[in-house]
């Protein structure tokens, strides 16, 4: 049931699981664990942190106050800025989709997709006027409801179209795709079909994932929650490249072993979290059955380098909900499922 051979073997990979390259996950040793030092406790929901260069940045789901950003130097808030409304420098929504990236001049930028747009907030000048500068508002001409777009560049963009369907009750669904348009135009079938289980809501479980951007826009990390595996696209390589676990499921276990009334004590909650920078990516693993209550368990952090080899495990003392990284500190930011911030010293020797 747990066997590896059946979804990445050589004589069916084709058919199931089709990066251009496969790694084996490699065995965790955890190097240590080690304690939170608080920071902050959010008086609204966290969608989501991000860090880039200096910058520690809270999505937040308050209409007044979008974002805060915080000086990962000195841990002090140094903008709160962002509104829901119609103005030029406001949004419609909340934030469906947020990241980082450095602009043409280096400079920090957070991208921000709402609907059918893009919107591109100059980090540096919202900071220091403490508003939110939106420099640039890109209209996408894919579906929102299923296309996920990432700009990597001024033409360049990474799209991650999840599982679709013209009306989820026909049971008739499309495969996730990724693909580059631009300067690097590639498409990639990792799944070159969809599961059939005989509990159909598996499905979205089966593709669920978590994708991250580097700020270098160098890399892009699919992590996989309900399968233990993820999948690094190389841009400039065009390469996907997947690591897998020998523990994952098959997809004959999805489909023929997973019924509606076992999968919450037989489904496996892998991986929570993801972030990227220039250098690594990091993963939260988690590991316990999805319908067990879990919220006094610790979390797994896990960082790799972009060739998908293991560089460091640590044990944390919180289960975590979102993380950020900073490279220059060494720090790894943390928000657990009450939204609130910690932060860990990494040491990565």
């Amino acid at each position: 049931m747990w066997g590896v051979t059946t979804l990445f073997s050589c004589g069916t990979s084709n058919k199931l699981y089709n990066p251009d390259a496969l790694l084996l996950k490699e065995e965790k040793s955890v190097i240590d664990s080690i304690h939170l030092e608080r920071m902050w406790i959010s008086h609204s929901p966290v969608l989501d942190i991000k860090c880039i260069d200096p910058y520690l940045v809270l999505i937040q789901y308050n209409k007044d106050t979008l974002f805060t950003v915080i000086d990962s130097s000195s841990d002090t808030i140094m903008a709160r800025f962002g509104q829901i409304g119609r103005a030029r420098n406001e949004f419609l929504n909340y934030p469906e989709i947020a990241y980082c990236v450095r602009g043409e001049d280096g400079s920090p930028l957070l991208c921000v997709q709402e609907e059918l747009c893009t919107k591109i907030v100059d980090l540096r000048k919202s900071i220091e006027t403490n508003q939110c500068i939106i420099i640039d508002a890109i209209k996408e001409t894919d579906n929102s409801l299923f296309h996920h777009i990432y700009h990597l560049g001024k033409d360049d963009l990474f799209v991650y179209k999840t599982l679709s369907y013209e009306d989820p009750r026909d049971e008739i669904f499309e495969e996730p795709e990724f693909y580059i348009t631009g300067n690097y135009s590639k498409k990639w079938r990792i799944f070159p079909r969809v599961i059939k289980p005989q509990y159909t809501n598996i499905v979205d479980c089966a593709y669920y994932n978590d994708v991250s951007i580097s700020p270098d826009t160098k890399h892009v990390l699919s992590m996989y929650c309900f399968w233990d595996m993820m999948t690094i696209f190389d841009i400039s390589n065009n390469m996907a490249t997947g690591i897998v676990s020998p523990q994952s499921y098959t997809l004959e276990f999805l489909e023929s072993e997973i019924t509606e009334s076992n999968a919450p004590e037989e489904l496996i909650w892998y991986n929570t979290s993801s972030c990227a920078t220039d250098q690594h990516f990091l993963v939260i693993e988690d590991g316990g059955l999805y319908a067990k209550d879990r919220s006094a368990n610790p979390s797994l952090v896990c960082g790799y380098n972009w060739d998908g080899h293991l560089r460091f495990t640590y044990m944390l003392d919180q289960r975590i909900a979102k993380i950020a990284y900073s490279e220059d500190n060494q720090m790894l930011y943390a928000v657990n499922f009450e939204d609130e911030l910690f932060r860990y010293k990494i040491d990565k020797k």
